[in-house]
């Protein structure tokens, strides 16, 4: 990301681990001097559940506002 500077202009950070949760915070210092904007963040903890699958959705719903101008 950092090499390429995409032309993005909203994200979302999808993130999951077995150990600690540290990717999310890495993700966004990388993110960071690209002045992109963080829809929505979320971590989970060792595989997807069903409630984690619906977060999912409802951050993907969030984003594709963002990227229309919707919201």
């Amino acid at each position: 990301m950092r090499a390429l500077y995409p032309p993005i202009r909203f994200v979302v950070l999808l993130s999951s681990y077995g150990w600690g949760a540290a990717a999310v915070k890495q993700m966004q210092e990388i993110l960071d001097p690209l002045k992109v904007e963080v829809v929505g963040t979320l971590e989970v903890n060792g595989p997807p559940t069903e409630e984690n699958i619906k977060q999912i959705v409802e951050i993907g719903k969030l984003l594709a506002g963002r990227i229309k101008g919707v919201s």
